[in-house]
Order: C-alpha cells, then structure tokens, then sequence
C-alpha cells in the first residue's frame, strides 16, 4: 500500500510540474516509465518519445532524448534528440538529428548509457559511447543561462588508437520538406541564402564542397498547416580541438543544406591554409586529419523553438537591432526580407491583415521587403531605415479567389491554358528553391479534393488566368472538366458536373501504404489523406507511418467519413542504418494490422535495426501472429537512399539476381534461417507497383514471377505510399474479395483476402477472372486444360490495349483489347503451373493529366493448377 500512495503521489507531483501553470523555473530531467509516461506532455504529429526515453524540461520547453535501444533515425541505437517543443502547446515537429562521428552513418559511435540530473536552474541528459578508439558524449542541456534554447554539448575524445575522424557533423533528417530549411550566416550574409539554394549532387564530391557554406543557423520552418504551428533555429555556436597541452584551437565549419535534410560538419583540426568558405584544397587538407590519442574535439549546438511557421519565430529572437513595422490589408501573405546587398535576413508569414514587425540585425541602414500571395500577386518594397522603423502599408489589390462546390465528393485538378502557369496550390509561400526551380513539400499539388463533408475548403487562390479544371472521382468514374477565367481581384464560384459513376466493383479497394503527418517524412495531415482518399471514392486504408504505430481512428471519427473508408492500423518498418549485421540495411517493409500503444516508444514498434530481416518477421509474427507483413518497393530508380530496395542489396550487398534460384550464392541469403525459425523470404506480400514507379514495376515483377515459380506464394500489391497532396492516393490501389460496406469489411476480412490471393492490383484497368461464373484470382485448380474467362472494364479516360497472360513466368498468350470486352482463353498445360494475368494500355492525355507519370496496368494475383489432379501443386522452378 505504502509503494501504491507513493505512486500516486509522483503522478500527481508530474502532473502538477507539466501542467499550464508551471513555473520556468521548474528543471526537471528522468526516464520516462510506466509510473510517469502519461504525466509529461508527450503530444504534437511527431512526438514519438514512450517508455525508456529521456524527458527534460524546464517548465516551459519539453525535450525527449531516445533510449539506447530505441533506433531513431538513419543510425542503429538510440541518445538522440526525437521531441522538442513547448511544453503548454501539441506542437512537436522534430524528426531525428543524428550524430555523425566521422560524416557517414556506418561510422556513428552508438549510445550505450544514458544518465539524468536535475537542479534548481539546469536539467540535462547525458549519452555515453565509446568505439573505435573514441569516447563520445553528448549533453542535452536545458539551463536558466539560456532560456530559449537547448543546448547540445558533443565532446568526442581519442582514448585509443583507432579509425581516423576527419569530419564529422550532426544530420537533421526532412525528407519531402516536412520542415524547410533557411540557411543563415550571422558572421558574413553573403552566405545566408535564406530559401534559395543550390543544387548539389550527394554522390558528386565536388557539388558537395561548392555546397558548402561557412553558415551557422539553418532555420527549419515547420508545416504552415499544423494546429500549432511551430519552428526550429539550428545553431552551430562553436567548434574547437583541445590539444595534449589543454589549448584550444577553433574548428572549420560549414553547413550543408537540401530539400530532404542539412548538415552542420566540422573538420577534426584546424586549416594549415584556410579561406572562409570550404573548397577542394581545404578538403584535401582534411584527409590528412585525425585525433591523437588525449586530444578532443568539443562542439556547441542550440536547438531554439519559435512558435511560428516561419522564420521570423527565430530571428526575432536572434537580432538584436530595430523592429521594422508596418502593414498588409490582405492574407495570407508572406514577407520575405533582405538586407542592402539582397541577402535573406528573415522572413515573415501573415495569416490575418493587421500591423506586423520584424526584428532586424544591427547596423541595417536600408532593408528590402517582397511580399507573396497565393493569388500570384507579388509586392517590393525598400525602406529607409533612417526615415524611422514603420515602412508603411503594404496594398493589395488583385486578390483572387475561386469558391468550390459544397457537399460533392470529387477531385480537382487545376492545368493552366494559353500560357498560364499550372497552380502550386498549397506552396506556403516561403519560395524555397533549388538551383533557381521552385521545391514542393507535402502540401503543394495542383489539386483540391472534395469529400463532401463540413471541413471540406470553402476555396482556393488562384493567380489570374485561363485553366481547365478536371473532376474526378477515383477508377470507377469518368471524368468532366470545364474551363474558368480567373480575374484580378474578383471572387468567382466554380461550377462543374460531378463524375459520374461508369463501373461498381463487388470488391472493396484499398491502399495498403499511406503515410501522413506522423511519418518524419510527411507533414500532410492525416485530415487531409483522409479526405482525398474519399474523393478517389476507395474503400480501405492503412496507415502505415514510418518506424512508429499511429492509430488515426479519433481522426476519423471526427471526419465523419467513418462510413466510407475503413482505416488499418499499420507501420512502415524503414530500416536506415548500416551495421556489421546488415551492411545496407532491411529495406521498408509494411506490417499491418497492428494496435499502437501510446505509452511506448513510437506507439510500440519492433525494433528494425542492426538485425536481420528474418528476425524482424520473426518478432512481428510473434506480436502480431494475424498481421501481414509486405515487402515495400523492393526495387528502386530513387538515388537518394540506396538502401530502401531491399532486393538492390538483400541487407548483405548482394543484389537479387531472378534468373537464378534461390539456392544460388548471390540469392541464398534469402534462405538462412535464423535462430527463431524465420528467413528473410518469409515475407506474406510484396509490393510490385509503388506510385509512379512503372520503370522499377517492370523489374519487380520479373522477381516476383520467379519467387512464384520456385512455390514461394507471395502476394501481389500495388499502393500509392503517398506522403504529399501530389502523389495521388489510392492508385495504384487493390481490388480484393471484401465487402465495400458494412460490417463485413473489417481488419480480419482484409487480412484473409490478401492471404488466399484474391485481390488485384490496378492504375486504371478493372478485372474480373472467372470460370464457370466464379472468381478464380488466387485459386486453386486441376487439370491440364483451363478456360478462363477474363473481363477488362475501364472509365472512359483510362486506356487498356494489351492483356498478357504469364504462365511459370513466361509471356504464353498475348493480345490486343478494349475496355468492355470479354475474353475466353483456353490454356493447355503439362505441368503443375502457375498462370498470371496481367492488361495494360498508354497513358491518354486526360489520364496524364490526373496521374502524370503512371500508366494504366492491372495485374492479378496467381491461378495456381494442378495439372495431374494428385493434390500436390510442384513449383515449376526456374
């Protein structure tokens, strides 16, 4: 009894530390357990922090540092910042930022004990590891000396002889801008190149060096859209070597910036001959550094939150000179602001008309101000800053606006005529560019969806001109479209036909694969997926969110779309890191369906690195025995991360070779069999069509027919993995033999569907495959001689042309087709044989315009036959 009181008396100490009320004095720092978890402020779309990790607060500002063994990021193992925001606000939008001892992640020294200490004015959370000779750690600090950041202190000491440490530098991962980033120079602005970057090539090393920049703060905006709206300012404070004589040397540094993640490096020793900015001849010098054993390098961050989506959340806070002020009669709009030479200095964003101000740096004498809308309209401005702080009002006056129907459910696609630009609507309005071309995020698309619901947009800006307008509604209805005029400063009202609906599948569609806000690589709200998936009129949904298990039902509930889309709980289970276990990592894979736990790490998600892809399946059938586990996108053209496509390197470097059998040393990998009883093909389905990505569709299913000729019965799944409004929900979908309504259509029937192999995956063409009137997708039959009968439907802006029919893996029977047909084929065996049917057909003008980069296929899943009737299906082998 007296440990129960004890318990209670904690939680309800927490419970008074973290509420409302608190005072910024209050320094605290724990791990995080079953007695505690649920007292701290653990909320915003990327918090993730759960049982075992480290929190730190000072009452105003929350901070979660990852246990050791909780993988956070593109390294094995845990001691990493993965939350930080305000404690009073559900505003996390941290990923990961990882340190990168030696500027490569194979090379990251990994945490192995994680203390805690709290006093009156300073909480921290230290992490300790030690390889390779070097002893690291790093200190999460939150102190009363520095009210508005928190601090990492990284010190790496040379105990042992060891690898050489060149470079090193801390990773913030971003990827499809879920935060974007500004790059700052406070020393010289000619090296602040604000929202205009440049292009570098990551596997270019020269691109990499001119990208450098001798910048100290990257300042990461975060989703425009977000219920708290929030952004992070990224300083390098300092960087210096501490000698064997206890003398300290200053460190080069540099910042490296891209759409997807940046990079604050040092060099291990100072220049023997230096300039301000990186080139080649200083990256020469650094191939000859290292740290001799007793010498260490110390290095300074600050993390500073600003409650604001844009830049100014943080400069404000960092300047120290006048406040420009003034005033816009018209949002949303955004100020971008340059100093006398043109260089970005902040950037301001404007959600309702009224005064606003800017915090300057000293010394500007003069300043100018463009101001962007969503509607095109575009302002400059200079001032004075001489002639006093207030620069005046800012007039709009061509403020256009396009009012959408109400209550339909459809999706809009915007394409601009006669030289009008087609819309980035959604853009944000930061201007954040590559090598001069605009860069979109998870927002920006060209279209508007509609579910016919309360929360639908009531409009959207537009720039003046001429466009055509599509309305679709998903594979089974067609398309009408209609042409609009959009004038300066005028308010118009659209009027379009809704599709109408040309085809009703039996069988419920679904997207196995959807990411939203709670992935580190999306900031689209899960509102917003949810919504366009209603206006592609699909049935089921999994939400399958990147290393972490998100139940999005409240979501839903709210939504009122709960009885027309069935929402899975799922995860995607992303391996990033590069060990001596899995030299290039476990690829992606999906598990679902799957319940989150939200008082664990990342909702309760298996660990993925630093393990072999057989003992993953292995955990997850132990946890999940009625889950399905899918092999995401096994084959990819995506440079960026080679390890994503498990079959480019199968974890071990060895490509996937589908002409041999798997018995062959460049496949065997595939086969060994670890100490639970699992292999690496123990996987249930696989992921053939991924998005856009028709190219790598083609070398999949080769793999994939010979993985069914050799009797591995995977299954075959297309999905979108949509992460942003651009790529299109729901298509590639699945048709499988589940109800589209009712109470038949629930996880278990989804599950069982996929496992016997009765679903299809399609971008356009609908299939029906029956003999004597039944479904034969995923069946079982005997017999030498089969007669199918095979009907193609299609909506009228979808082509099909060829249909093909595979049998152990080889094209047997191809002709040409129309949409509405029905074929009869008569298939004659002499073996055990697996049969796949297969239509595609070009992609038309209006089917280009609403999928660009897709192609109409279908592809079903296999007819197994038994030719001799013995009751044994043979695989036909390779």
């Amino acid at each position: 009894m007296i440990k129960q009181y004890a318990a209670w008396g904690r939680a309800l100490l927490l419970g008074f530390v973290f509420s409302g009320a608190v005072q910024a004095s209050t320094y605290t720092a724990f791990q995080l357990d079953a007695s505690n978890v649920d007292a701290v402020p653990r909320s915003g779309p990327d918090a993730i922090a759960g049982r075992g990790d480290w929190w730190l607060s000072d009452g105003r500002l929350c901070a979660a540092v990852s246990d050791v063994d909780h993988d956070s990021g593109i390294v094995a193992g845990g001691g990493t910042l993965i939350d930080f925001g305000f404690c009073d606000r559900a505003d996390d939008q941290w990923s990961y930022s990882n340190l990168l001892t030696g500027l490569a992640k194979e090379k990251a020294i990994r945490a192995q004990r994680i203390e805690s200490s709290a006093r009156k004015s300073r909480a921290e959370v230290v992490v300790r590891g030690e390889e390779a000779g070097l002893r690291q750690t790093i200190r999460y600090v939150l102190d009363r000396k520095d009210l508005d950041a928190l601090s990492m202190w990284i010190d790496v000491e040379r105990v042992a002889p060891g690898r050489p440490v060149r470079m090193s530098g801390l990773l913030t991962l971003y990827p499809h801008r879920s935060l974007s980033p500004f790059t700052l120079s406070t020393s010289n602005s000619a090296y602040s190149l604000g929202f205009d970057h440049p292009y570098i090539d990551r596997h270019n090393v020269f691109s990499l060096v001119a990208g450098m920049m001798p910048a100290d703060w990257s300042v990461l905006v975060g989703s425009h859209v977000a219920k708290e709206p929030l952004s992070y300012g990224v300083q390098l404070a300092s960087a210096y070597l501490t000698d064997t004589e206890g003398v300290d040397h200053a460190l080069p540094t540099f910042l490296i910036a891209l759409p997807e993640y940046s990079m604050h490096g040092w060099m291990t020793r100072p220049l023997w001959w230096g300039s301000e900015k990186p080139g080649m001849w200083q990256m020469m010098q650094s191939q000859l550094m290292d740290l001799k054993v007793g010498e260490r390098m110390v290095v300074h961050f600050r993390v500073v939150p600003g409650k604001q989506a844009d830049v100014a959340a943080i400069t404000d806070k960092l300047y120290q000179g006048a406040v420009l002020e003034g005033s816009v009669n018209a949002a949303p709009v955004a100020l971008a602001l340059f100093n006398e030479q043109g260089h970005p200095v902040s950037h301001r964003r404007i959600t309702e008309p009224g005064r606003f101000s800017l915090r300057l740096p000293k010394g500007l004498q003069r300043v100018s101000l463009t101001a962007r809308s969503p509607w095109g309209e575009t302002l400059t401005q200079t001032h004075n800053l001489s002639d006093g702080p207030d620069m005046g009002a800012l007039q709009f006056t061509q403020r256009s606006e396009l009012r959408l129907p109400r209550g339909e459910t459809m999706k809009l696609t915007f394409h601009g005529l006669d030289g009008t630009p087609s819309p980035r609507i959604g853009a944000g309005l930061l201007d954040f560019r590559e090598n001069g071309l605009p860069v979109a995020h998870s927002l920006v698309s060209q279209t508007v969806s509609l579910a016919g619901i309360d929360s639908d947009p009531e409009s959207v800006f537009l720039p003046p001109g001429k466009y055509e307008v599509f309305a679709s509604r998903g594979l089974e209805y067609d398309v009408s479209r209609t042409q609009i005029v959009v004038r300066p400063g005028e308010v118009s009202s659209l009027t379009i036909e809704p599709p109408a609906r040309v085809y009703e599948s039996e069988w419920a569609s679904a997207d196995f694969h959807v990411h939203a806000e709670g992935s580190f690589d999306s900031s689209l709200p899960l509102l917003e997926q949810l919504r366009s998936f209603a206006a592609q009129d699909a049935d089921i949904m999994v939400l399958t969110e990147h290393n972490r298990i998100v139940d999005g039902q409240a979501v839903l509930a709210d939504s009122g779309l709960q009885e027309r889309i069935h929402l899975v709980t799922g995860s995607e289970l992303t391996g990033m890191a590069r060990t001596e276990t899995v030299p290039t990592s476990i690829g992606h894979s999906n598990i679902f369906p799957v319940a989150e736990r939200s008082d664990l790490f990342a909702g309760g998600v298996p660990r993925v690195e630093d393990r072999r892809l057989h003992s993953l399946i292995a955990e997850t059938r132990y946890r999940y025995p009625e889950a399905l586990f899918q092999l995401n996108h096994p084959r990819s053209t995506d440079s960026l991360d080679d390890d994503l496509a498990f079959f480019g390197h199968l974890s071990q470097g060895s490509v996937f070779e589908p002409s041999l059998p798997l018995k062959h040393s460049r496949n065997r990998s595939l086969l060994e069999t670890g100490p639970e009883g699992f292999r690496d093909i123990d996987f249930d389905a696989m992921e053939i069509f991924n998005g856009d990505k028709v190219v790598a569709y083609r070398e999949i299913r080769r793999d994939w027919l010979a993985l069914l000729n050799q009797g591995y019965p995977i299954r075959a799944t297309g999905n979108s993995d949509s992460h942003e409004l651009a790529e299109p929900i729901g298509i590639p979908r699945n048709y499988l033999d589940v109800p589209k309504r009712g109470p038949g259509r629930n996880d278990k029937a989804v599950v069982d569907a996929v496992r016997r192999g009765a679903l299809y995956l399609t971008s356009g063409p609908l299939l029906s495959i029956t003999q004597d009137g039944e479904s034969i997708i995923g069946a079982n039959l005997q017999g030498a001689e089969q007669q199918i009968t095979i009907r193609i439907d299609a909506a009228p802006w979808v082509a099909v042309e060829d249909l093909n029919i595979y049998v152990n893996g080889r094209l047997r029977h191809t002709r040409k087709v129309s949409a509405g047909d029905v074929y009869s084929e008569t298939i004659h065996l002499r073996r055990d044989s697996v049969v796949v049917v297969e239509v595609m057909g070009p992609a038309t003008p209006v089917y280009g315009k609403l999928l660009p980069g897709l192609e109409p296929i279908a592809l079903a899943n296999p007819i197994y036959v038994d030719v001799d009737g013995d009751g044994r299906w043979q695989p036909p082998g390779i």
